[in-house]
């Protein structure tokens, strides 16, 4: 199936790699809102401009496509976007991740190589499971949530909606202005959480969508 990545940057390279290892779909384009990017290709794909490309692919009858934005506010405000304009969004896992049978993925997850997702944990929208990170049984990420490569949360653990859990420099600008506060909260159970998101500037080829909640 023919699917669009939004998001060109270093996030959509990664999410083209997944979806290149898999077979289920075919992505044939990015968009992207940098400028300085329409017209050239990253990949081997070409960037076909910016938001306003989309209704010319849904009359091409490309239904599916995926957000690959490392910042969490921006990222859910583009999921945003895609279902406004008649998209399926889709999740890209990559095939040497590990799932649970009893796992649940929301749409739009990015679940990268070697991530391991266990026994009951829920998984939101818009959320990266970045490469080789561990969530153990009963855990809950919540909506546009960023596991970074390599972080091992526990069983029981919830990951509030809009967190940023790992590493604290790299090309997401959520890195630098996502504040983390996690704490036990009752038995066994670790909680960790965001501030508001209102959708901060993004990294190099990454979008800007204005969002509150």
């Amino acid at each position: 199936m023919e699917t669009i990545i939004l998001g060109a940057g270093g996030h959509g390279r990664v999410v083209l790699d997944i979806l290149l290892a898999g077979d289920q779909y075919k992505p044939v384009a990015f968009i992207d809102n940098n400028p300085s990017l329409h017209g050239r290709r990253v990949d081997g794909l070409p960037v076909l401009g910016d938001v306003s490309q989309l209704l010319d692919l849904r009359k091409r009858n490309i239904r599916k496509a995926i957000v690959a934005i490392g910042d969490n506010g921006a990222r859910r405000g583009a999921g945003v976007v895609l279902e406004r304009a008649g998209f399926d969004v889709i999740s890209a896992i990559h095939p040497s991740a590990r799932l649970a049978g009893s796992a649940s993925i929301g749409k739009g997850a990015v679940v990268a190589a070697g991530a391991l997702v266990c026994a009951h944990a829920q998984i939101g929208d818009y959320v990266i499971l970045n490469t080789g990170c561990i969530v153990d049984h009963e855990s809950m990420i919540g909506t546009s949530a960023h596991i970074c490569p390599g972080v091992k949360l526990a069983g029981h653990v919830t990951v509030e909606s809009g967190a940023f859990v790992g590493i604290s420099d790299g090309d997401s600008g959520s890195s630098h202005r996502i504040r983390r506060d996690c704490g036990r909260r009752g038995r066994g159970h670790t909680r960790c959480r965001s501030d508001d998101i209102r959708g901060w500037r993004t990294g190099a080829g990454d979008q800007e969508f204005a969002i509150g909640r």
